[in-house]
């Protein structure tokens, strides 16, 4: 006959141990679970879950005081338990009802480290939910979890893979509502243990498969599917797929709340990898915004830990270091060094990443000797080796840091060989047609390209070229941008003007369209586009580039600026060679008062560009412009005549 559970006296002793126990009454507790033991009977099925949950109970009491023997006393009597009840036939809320218990025991354990105890009881929950009820399956599925998660404690990592690899694989075709979220457990736990030892190809379909299942079965903005996506995007931005981390990047930070209003440590890891995400997608100027946010709310917070301050110290140094701001390079370089002796982090992978970053300074960013470079390049990868797996990407991009060291310093057949073992980390990693094999032919390129090798670069691009091709949506901006500029400059080493001329306009057009440069890195390339065109005679071409750069000139002075005077004059003269003679007199009518006051308003300068002038508009049919011109003209020549008879 069965009992009602709130007049059951098992029940209330129970509930009583576990108040007792979370209270610190140890020995009370011990005794009241002992009690529920010996008035129940193993026999009964009725009576087995408060049993298993009153030795459960012992078992966690025991661990938590540190009591090995008695651990492992209980967790045997625990065992000759389920293997009699698995031999038995039990009702089916009586399996859910121990397996529950027995899977939840597990996890409290975790928190404990005791893996020895974790594994047997979670293989007893495996042995005890047999059959194929969709209860059973996620009780399955979330034992087999745990017993991976103990043999990865144990760093019993191919055991783990094979037991998560394994329930995957037997319980994916029979996702049902009950077994989805354990799944997806296990997904993303494979998918971070496959991340930490650099598998990433692995780790993102992993991470993508516990986004799926979780946004299945969790509304939005869940902390199960938050966290699923954080992990998503990491793996994605660390396999360099970063148009692709964009999207769950974002769909996790829509869920949040802003940097004005809140700092958990959930947010502030977020907009930290935003803004590496956006550094290695060209958005220099939004990551120097994001940056300086973050840095201010990190330094009044509570809950940022000392890591978050260091990495959003690293990124802002990073980002003044592509902006090439000295001053924001200096102060952020002593603050940085002093960060790593406050937070004790020398030597970890955060202080690689500081070497690594000296090591890429510029002559007029540091104050330091060019041989100083190669020390902190050394450094940083005895860091990186020994933090990092041997194929980490970070530890490939120390190789081509020291190999563009060896360049500076004139060591060039060094350097090519240095950059090409750097690559072989790549390609070991990810494979010769991946996506981040575009970063590691862009370093190799670069150091090629720096020796004049000019015909040895050209195989290189011409590779990336086609990478960039095949994966054209997940390829970063910056990246083509990168192809593009190498590109120019090889063709223009080449005596090629054409292409080199195309090329060059293709990467100031990429850097205008898709980043966020500043005009003060904008600049050059408009110059360069300008100048390549000329030489290949591309006048109509380059007339958007003369235009953009009158602009940027104009933002950085003024508009009656001498400079801007003469890229505008310098605009009418392409106008005119491309033929558009209405535009080229129209332009240079806009500035030639400017123009003539600079050149000197009599001089034989001023008198040449009025009677250009006046020969612009009689070719776009100005005629009455043309005769006030001639006329200013003739009166400069008149005036010149009679100083010159003056001074006879």
């Amino acid at each position: 006959m069965s009992r009602e559970p709130k007049t059951d006296p098992e029940i209330s002793l129970l509930d009583n141990a576990r108040a007792l126990a979370a209270n610190g009454h140890s020995s009370e507790a011990r005794s009241m679970f002992r009690n529920v033991l010996q008035k129940t009977s193993p026999t009964d099925p009725a009576q087995s879950s408060m049993r298993v949950s009153a030795l459960a109970g012992l078992i966690e009491l025991a661990a938590r005081n540190g009591q090995p023997q008695r651990t492992g006393e209980s967790v045997s009597f625990l065992r000759d338990e389920i293997d009699f009840l698995s031999q038995r036939t039990l009702p089916e809320s009586t399996i859910d009802s121990i397996a529950a218990q027995l899977n939840t025991v597990c996890e409290s354990l975790g928190g404990l480290r005791r893996w020895k105890e974790i594994k047997q009881i979670s293989r007893m929950v495996v042995r005890l939910a047999a059959d194929e009820r969709p209860e059973s399956l996620a009780h399955r599925i979330r034992g087999l979890n745990n017993l991976g998660s103990a043999l990865l404690a144990e760093a019993r990592y191919d055991d783990a893979v094979h037991i998560w690899q394994c329930a995957i694989k037997d319980y994916s075709h029979k996702v049902g509502p009950l077994t989805l979220s354990p799944l997806a457990t296990i997904h993303n736990n494979l998918g971070e243990l496959r991340r930490l030892q650099y598998r990433l190809p692995s780790a993102v379909e992993h991470h993508a498969e516990a986004v799926r299942l979780r946004s299945e079965c969790f509304p939005e903005g869940n902390v199960l599917v938050r966290q699923s996506l954080f992990n998503y995007a990491q793996v994605l931005a660390e396999s360099k797929l970063f148009p692709a981390a964009v999207g769950p990047l974002q769909q996790l930070l829509d869920s949040l709340p802003s940097l004005d209003e809140a700092d958990t440590p959930e947010l502030l890891r977020a907009t930290l990898l935003k803004c590496r995400v956006q550094l290695d997608t060209g958005k220099w100027e939004s990551a120097e915004s994001l940056v300086d946010q973050l840095v201010r709310v990190i330094s009044r917070s509570q809950n940022a830990v000392p890591r978050f301050e260091l990495e959003a110290h690293l990124l802002r140094l990073e980002t003044a270091l592509l902006l090439q701001k000295q001053n924001v390079i200096r102060s952020e370089t002593d603050r940085i060094a002093e960060l790593l002796q406050t937070h004790k982090a020398s030597d970890t992978a955060l202080e690689g990443r500081f070497q690594y970053l000296l090591a890429g300074m510029s002559t007029e960013a540091s104050e330091e000797p060019v041989e100083s470079r190669e020390a902190h390049a050394q450094h940083a990868l005895r860091i990186f080796r020994t933090r990092l797996p041997r194929n980490h990407a970070q530890t490939a991009d120390g190789v081509f840091q020291l190999a563009q060291v060896f360049v500076v310093t004139q060591r060039g057949q060094r350097a090519t060989q240095t950059a090409n073992s750097a690559m072989a980390i790549y390609e070991q990693s990810f494979g010769e047609t991946s996506i981040p094999m575009l970063h590691a032919l862009i370093r190799v390129a670069r150091v090629v390209l720096a020796r004049n090798q000019f015909r040895n670069t050209r195989p290189l691009l011409k590779l990336g070229l086609r990478l960039k091709r095949e994966h054209s949506e997940n390829v970063s901006p910056l990246v083509t941008f990168e192809i593009y500029d190498l590109l120019a400059r090889m063709y223009a080493g080449l005596q090629k003007p054409k292409p080199a001329a195309y090329f060059a306009r293709a990467a100031w057009q990429t850097a205008v369209n898709e980043l966020e440069f500043p005009p003060a890195l904008e600049t050059p390339l408009a110059d360069r586009a300008l100048e390549l065109s000329r030489q290949a005679h591309h006048q109509t071409a380059a007339l958007p580039v003369a235009n953009r750069r009158i602009e940027l000139l104009t933002a950085s002075h003024h508009a009656g600026h001498p400079c801007v005077a003469e890229a505008t004059e310098d605009l009418a003269r392409l106008a005119e060679q491309a033929g558009d003679y209405d535009r080229a007199a129209e332009t240079l009518s806009k500035v030639l008062p400017v123009r003539c006051h600079e050149l000197g308003e009599d001089s034989d300068e001023a008198l040449e560009l009025i009677e250009y002038a006046a020969e612009l508009n009689r070719r776009a049919g100005r005629s009455e412009q043309a005769e006030e011109l001639d006329q200013q003209a003739q009166q400069i020549t008149q005036k010149a005549s009679h100083v010159l008879s003056d001074l006879l």
